[in-house]
């Protein structure tokens, strides 16, 4: 994001800044891999990996990092191969994190709309089931339940809604009023 005008260059890149000269120290064990990083590139050339402190010494990533300075180094044909091939590397890493990025959020979407569409399924068999409860017929079974569509069900809940409101003290027996009286 440019901060001064607030334009979003692109979601796949980021970048952070340091100032390299500004970082003089030598890295001792206790250090961060920023700051043997940092240490890194301006000490390097002209020295042997010997000379270097022991916590890059020890390193993996930092030995094959001086291996490759120095073959990238020897040669300018050789150096600008790998210039391309890095370039190559690190577009291709930015095109699968934001084809990962993205396949993440349409995962999460789906996943989602499915979990809303089941709860909104089982809510309206719940009502349904309720619904006959109060009304005091045989309660649908599961399998009954399951063959109908979400439409369906709404249309059930809709009707059983109405007969509860319809009939006396919402029982589903019209004959139960009168014997109260």
């Amino acid at each position: 994001m440019d901060g001064e005008h607030g334009i979003r260059f692109t979601d796949d890149l980021e970048f952070h800044t340091i100032e390299l000269c500004k970082l003089s120290e030598r890295p001792v064990e206790t250090s961060a891999k920023l700051d043997c990083w940092s240490f890194f590139p301006n000490f390097a050339e002209g020295h042997e990996m010997s000379q270097f402190p022991e916590v890059i010494q020890e390193d993996p990533v930092f030995q094959k990092a001086f291996g490759e300075l120095k073959r990238m180094s020897s040669d300018p044909d050789e150096r600008e191969e790998y210039e391309r091939r890095l370039c190559a590397i690190r577009e291709e890493n930015a095109r699968m994190a934001t084809a990962d990025r993205r396949g993440l959020e349409r995962g999460l979407a789906e996943g989602r709309a499915t979990g809303l569409a089941e709860a909104r399924l089982t809510a309206l068999k719940d009502k349904v089931r309720l619904l006959e409860r109060l009304l005091r017929r045989p309660e649908s079974s599961d399998a009954t339940l399951d063959l109908l569509t979400v439409e369906q069900l709404e249309q059930t809940a809709t009707m059983l809604e109405h007969l509860c409101l319809s009939e006396p003290s919402g029982t589903g027996h019209a004959d139960d009023s009168s014997s109260h009286g």
